[in-house]
């Protein structure tokens, strides 16, 4: 069962509960953030994940996988850290730039510099090296190459699984260890240069336990989550339907096996409990699931036909809303404390929001920028909100309030403006991708449209007069063919912030110093340092 969809491309899928999107439970489990030395403020998850979807028996488990990026030149599929997918064209001639189908905002290009290498370049300037480490395998992470030059190496097993990833200096940040064909411990770096030591506990080739992060130079610890899962229903797929946190906490989700209707008379399981019980004999937290019928996130019934690997939403003409709805049970007599219906439309796009609680109501409204026609004639900035609109009410009746937010944006994900419910209004415009001489540096890959220049705040009726703020950039180092770039000063009428940089004697890191000026008078910080070492999380 090859299920693709838009709708997995939603941080809900991804948070470790149930998605209203696709009433599906997933879990992740971040085993290191990567952050670069220095002012940059940008960082890359590894994690594990669970989706019921995956059928695979891997190293991980059935049905996890670890994050990486990934082109599958098969399927024609990338797969970003993220684990957002989208389909693509064919690979391009060398020199040339992959065209992905699903992507409409401009904030990821991928190009091929030579015939084994793929660069996806993103809006915050981190390049991921994809290649081929086997002919069997697809491109994936060999290097993230940071902005500011640093150089995070990615390496693996012979069979083809993730071993570990290398620092600047070729210190160890992340160490996976596998026995038995399963991934038996991840070591990743903390500070202090000490590693934090996850163990993973398998039954019949699922993943059914994990111990919470311990000092490895500690004895064992056990505590840890424990997971259990469905028998496989009739097309195959498992689910979770139970999980024990450390701290005696336990989850019960429970599923419908024929649940979305699916493509050549198949279904595909969704949930309609999900249970918390906290430890310490405390009140469970209860939501049932109550979905829309005759329409889904997988676009049945398929007025044009089903297809196998697309998403068949995207190939819808008029108009398809499908929704979700939650509702929060009370343990003591089983009353509907709350409920919330998600609608969404054929672009997976929340569109209404209808939140019931104590004889109140709000509604939120959400319109974006929306052209007529299929996918490929919307706008880049199309999963953008446009106009967003609540409206509180009472159930028995009464007066209503609406407010509402308006806001621009381009086809790089810059908003241009955002006017509050209040009125007040704020306005922004950025540098050329090409720069501005004296002002700011082009972007350094040539591709985004990223760096702010001005930022105006308009009060409501004027009064006060508007507030003009600029800015201006500058690159590090000053020479060279590569380059990051970072603020340099912040001027209004009152204040003005000004930003010089030098390495920092310790490492590669820049240092900053700082100088204020307010009415004139000048105040001149003491010069400080950022961090020497790498930070790491966990």
């Amino acid at each position: 069962m090859d299920v693709y969809s838009q709708a997995f491309n939603f941080n809900a899928y991804l948070s470790g509960a149930v998605d209203t999107r696709t009433g599906h439970y997933s879990v992740r489990i971040n085993l290191m953030t990567l952050y670069p030395m220095g002012p940059l403020e940008v960082s890359r998850d590894i994690a594990l994940s669970f989706s019921m979807l995956n059928t695979a028996s891997s190293v991980y488990g059935t049905g996890w996988r670890i994050s990486n990026t990934e082109f599958d030149s098969t399927r024609l599929r990338l797969t970003l850290l993220t684990g957002e997918q989208f389909k693509t064209q064919s690979l391009p001639a060398v020199g040339g730039t992959l065209i992905i189908k699903d992507n409409k905002l401009k904030n990821l290009v991928v190009r091929r510099p030579d015939t084994s290498t793929l660069h996806v370049i993103y809006k915050d300037g981190t390049v991921e090296v994809l290649q081929r480490t086997s002919s069997s395998m697809p491109y994936r992470i060999v290097a993230i190459e940071f902005e500011n030059g640093e150089r995070m190496k990615w390496e693996y097993t012979l069979g083809g699984s993730l071993e570990r990833v290398l620092g600047q200096n070729q210190e160890v940040l992340l160490q996976l260890s596998y026995s038995s064909g399963r991934l038996a411990a991840v070591d990743s770096r903390v500070d202090g240069g000490r590693y934090a030591r996850t163990r993973f506990t398998y039954t019949s080739g699922k993943l059914t336990a994990i111990t919470a992060p311990y000092d490895r130079d500690e004895p064992f610890q056990s505590a840890g989550f424990v997971f259990g899962y469905t028998p496989a229903f009739r097309n195959g797929l498992i689910g979770i339907n139970r999980v024990k946190s450390p701290m005696g906490g336990e989850e019960i989700i429970r599923y419908v096996e024929n649940g979305h209707q699916y493509g050549n008379g198949q279904y595909i399981p969704r949930v309609y409990s999900w249970v918390q019980t906290p430890a310490s004999s405390q009140l469970p937290i209860t939501r049932t699931y109550t979905y829309s019928t005759g329409s889904n996130f997988t676009g049945y019934p398929y007025s044009g036909g089903f297809r196998e690997g697309e998403d068949n939403l995207y190939v819808i003409g008029g108009d398809y809303n499908y929704w979700v709805e939650e509702r929060y049970i009370d343990p003591q007599d089983s009353t509907v404390l709350s409920s919330t219906r998600s609608t969404f439309n054929k672009f997976h796009l929340l569109i209404e929001e209808q939140t019931l609680r104590e004889g109140a109501q709000a509604t939120t409204t959400i319109a974006y920028n929306t052209a007529s026609g299929l996918f490929p004639a919307q706008p880049a900035n199309l999963q953008l909100p446009r106009l967003i609109t609540t409206r509180y009410e009472l159930v028995a009746g009464g007066t209503t309030r609406e407010v509402q937010v308006a806001i621009e944006t381009d086809e790089y994900g810059n908003e241009l403006s955002r006017t509050e419910a209040s009125g007040v209004r704020t306005e922004l415009s950025y540098y050329p991708i090409n720069g501005e001489s004296g002002k700011c540096p082009a972007d350094p890959h040539g591709l985004f449209q990223r760096y702010l220049k001005q930022e105006r705040l308009i009060p409501v009726a004027g009064n006060p007069t508007d507030r003009l703020t600029e800015y201006t950039h500058t690159r590090i180092p000053a020479t060279g063919s590569s380059y990051c770039v970072l603020l340099a000063s912040s001027q209004d009428a009152r204040v003005s912030q000004q930003q010089s940089y030098y390495d920092a004697p310790l490492g590669t890191a820049w240092a900053i110093e700082k100088q204020h000026f307010c009415h004139r008078r000048t105040i001149v910080s003491q010069p400080f340092q950022l961090h020497h070492e790498r930070r790491y999380a966990q």
